[in-house]
C-alpha cells in the first residue's frame, strides 16, 4: 500500500483529494488543524488516514510535525493547503501577508525538502496545488498570485534537479473552484451557473489521472478551467471598504429623575470614583455581553449636576445605564434609555484618514456608489 501525505486535509481541495487517495487504497497522512466537525471525525470511516494536527503557518510548528513523520516513507507529498485574503495591497494587513507566505510557499518548500531523499528512494510523487492566478496580473490578488507564482517556479525549478531520480513534480493551476476560499474575498464569488466553476471531485479525478499514467511519462504543468468565465459580484452594504476601528471614545450624560435617586451625594461620587479605569466591567452588562473575549474598558464617571458624565471606549449604552442604576441606586439593572444622552463621539485617527465625499442630494448618494461598484467590478473582472 502506498502511503501519502496531503496538507489542508480538512477542508476544500485538500479534503476531496485526501478521500479520493483513500478510495485508491492509499494511506494517507492528511495535515490540518481540526479533524472534528459537528462532534464527528470527518475521516473516521477510514481506516487508513492518520490525522496530523499542525498550524502550517507556524515553522517551529511545522518543523516539530515533519520530524515525527521522518520514519514514513512517503510515496506521494500533495501540498494543497492555502489561504487566500484579497484587497488593495497597501490596505492589507501585514499578519495575512505573513500568514499567505507561510501557508502557500514556505511550507510546501519545507516539507518537499524534508522528505526529498524517501521520495527519490521511492521514485515518488509531489503535486503542488497552484492557481491560474500564479501566471497572469491579480490585482487585488497581489501576494496571493505572488505566493503561488512562487510555488510553480519552485516545482519547475526542482524536477529539473530531481528527474534524473525518477521523481515527479507536478503543478496544478486551478481556475475558481467551489470550495470556502472565497470566504475571505469581499470582491467575487464563484458563479451560480455549474459551468462556470470547478468542482471539487474535478480535482480528484486529475489526481487520479495523474496517479494512473505511465512512469515514463510527466505532465509537469496542469490547468483547469471551468468551461465558461463567469463571476459573481459579491454585494456589500459598503462595497470594497474596510472599516478600521472607527470609535476612540463616546461621551455619555444620564440624567435620572432626582426624587427616584436612592444614594446621597457624597456616596455616589466615591462609587464614580471607585468604578472608573481600566477593568474588567463585564459585570455591567448583560449575559450575552459577558461572553464576549475582551472584557477590558478604560472607563472614567463623574456626577455633577445631578448628572452622571461617562466617557471611555468600547462601551455601549446598555452598559451605560446598568452602570448609572448601580451608581445612583445600587442595583445592577438597566435603567430606562429615555434619560440617556450620548453628548459626543471621538474618531480614531485611522477613521480620520478616511476620505468622505459630500453630495447635495441624498440620491446622488446612490448614483454615486452604482457607478463606482460598475466601474470598479469591470476593472476587476478583467483580470479574473
Amino acid at each position: 500500500m502506498k502511503i501519502a501525505l496531503v496538507t489542508g486535509s480538512t477542508s476544500g481541495i485538500g479534503y476531496e483529494i485526501s478521500k479520493r487517495l483513500l478510495k485508491m487504497n492509499y494511506t494517507v497522512y492528511g495535515i490540518g488543524r481540526n479533524f472534528i466537525k459537528n462532534n464527528e471525525n470527518i475521516f473516521g470511516e477510514y481506516k487508513n488516514f492518520i490525522p496530523v494536527t499542525c498550524d502550517l503557518s507556524k515553522l517551529d510548528n511545522l518543523e516539530k510535525t515533519l520530524h515525527s513523520l521522518k520514519k514514513i516513507n512517503f510515496d506521494l507529498i500533495v501540498n494543497s493547503a492555502g489561504v487566500g485574503y484579497f484587497g488593495l495591497h497597501e490596505e492589507m494587513n501585514i499578519s495575512k501577508i505573513k500568514n499567505m507566505i507561510s501557508i502557500n510557499l514556505q511550507a510546501p518548500l519545507v516539507i518537499s525538502q524534508y522528505f526529498l531523499r524517501t521520495l527519490k528512494e521511492n521514485k515518488g510523487i509531489i503535486i503542488n496545488i497552484s492557481s491560474v492566478t500564479a501566471n497572469k496580473e491579480s490585482p487585488l490578488a497581489s501576494v496571493y498570485s505572488a505566493t503561488k507564482a512562487g510555488l510553480s517556479q519552485f516545482s519547475k525549478s526542482l524536477f529539473e534537479e530531481v528527474r534524473k531520480n525518477d521523481v515527479k513534480v507536478i503543478t496544478i493551476y486551478p481556475d475558481m473552484t467551489k470550495t470556502n476560499f472565497y470566504e475571505n474575498n469581499t470582491y467575487f464569488e464563484c458563479d451560480d451557473d455549474e459551468k462556470a466553476y470547478i468542482k471539487m471531485e474535478d480535482i480528484g479525478n486529475m489526481i487520479e489521472f495523474i496517479l494512473n499514467q505511465s512512469e515514463n511519462i510527466v505532465f509537469t504543468d496542469i490547468i483547469i478551467k471551468p468551461q465558461r468565465h463567469k463571476i459573481k459580484k459579491v454585494k456589500r452594504t459598503v462595497p470594497f471598504l474596510e472599516f478600521p476601528e472607527m470609535v476612540k471614545k463616546r461621551h455619555y450624560i444620564y440624567e435620572y429623575p432626582e426624587k427616584l435617586i436612592k444614594n446621597d451625594d457624597k456616596k455616589i461620587e466615591l462609587i464614580c470614583e471607585k468604578v472608573s479605569g481600566k477593568k474588567d466591567f463585564s459585570e455591567f452588562t448583560n449575559k450575552k455581553g459577558k461572553q464576549l473575549k475582551e472584557k477590558i474598558r478604560e472607563i472614567f464617571v463623574s456626577y455633577k449636576n445631578k448628572k452622571l458624565y461617562f466617557s471611555g471606549n468600547k462601551f455601549l449604552p446598555q452598559q451605560v445605564r446598568i452602570m448609572s442604576n448601580f451608581i445612583l441606586n445600587d442595583k445592577k439593572s438597566a435603567l430606562s434609555g429615555k434619560y440617556l444622552t450620548l453628548e459626543k463621539v471621538e474618531f480614531s485617527d485611522e477613521m480620520k484618514k478616511l476620505i468622505f465625499e459630500k453630495v447635495e442630494k441624498f440620491e446622488d448618494l446612490f448614483c454615486k456608489k452604482n457607478y463606482f461598484e460598475k466601474n470598479k467590478f469591470e476593472e476587476i473582472s478583467k483580470y479574473i
